[in-house]
C-alpha cells in the first residue's frame, strides 16, 4: 500500500537538521567565546538633572563647575571634552581610541530669550 519513501529525500532532510543543530550549537556556545570581557559601565545620567542650571550657561567653564558642583568625584575618575554647539551633526575631534561614554541635553533657552543648544560631553575613565 505505502510505497517506500525516497532515500535521497530523508537524507536531505535529516542533513537539514543537522545543519540547523551545527549552527545552533555555534550561536549559542562558541560565539560568545569571542566576545570580548571588557568591563561595561552604564553611561552615567550626569546633564539632565542639571538641565535647569545649564539654561542660562553660555560656556564650557559654566558647565564645568555646574558639573563639578552636581558630582565633584566626576572630575577625579574621569577625563572629558565638554561641547556646546547648535549644530546637531557637530564632530568632536581629539576623543582618545577609548570606550568613550557620551550625554546631552538640548536646551532651547532661557525665559527671556530663544537660543538653542546642545551641551554633550564625552567622557572616558582616565
Amino acid at each position: 500500500m505505502f510505497k517506500m519513501l525516497n532515500k535521497k529525500a530523508y537524507l536531505r532532510t535529516l542533513e537539514a537538521f543537522m545543519a540547523v543543530f551545527i549552527t545552533f550549537v555555534f550561536v549559542i556556545y562558541i560565539l560568545p567565546a569571542y566576545v570580548t570581557d571588557d568591563k561595561l559601565t552604564e553611561s552615567i545620567n550626569l546633564l539632565t538633572p542639571l538641565a535647569d542650571e545649564l539654561r542660562d550657561c553660555n560656556n564650557v567653564s559654566c558647565v564645568e563647575s555646574s558639573i563639578a558642583n552636581f558630582d565633584p568625584d566626576f572630575v577625579k575618575k574621569y577625563d572629558y571634552i565638554i561641547n556646546i554647539s547648535s549644530d546637531p551633526n557637530v564632530i568632536v575631534e581629539g576623543l582618545p581610541k577609548k570606550n568613550i561614554y557620551t550625554d546631552s541635553v538640548y536646551i532651547v533657552g532661557n525665559i527671556t530669550n530663544y537660543e538653542p543648544r546642545i551641551i554633550r560631553i564625552y567622557y572616558w575613565e582616565r
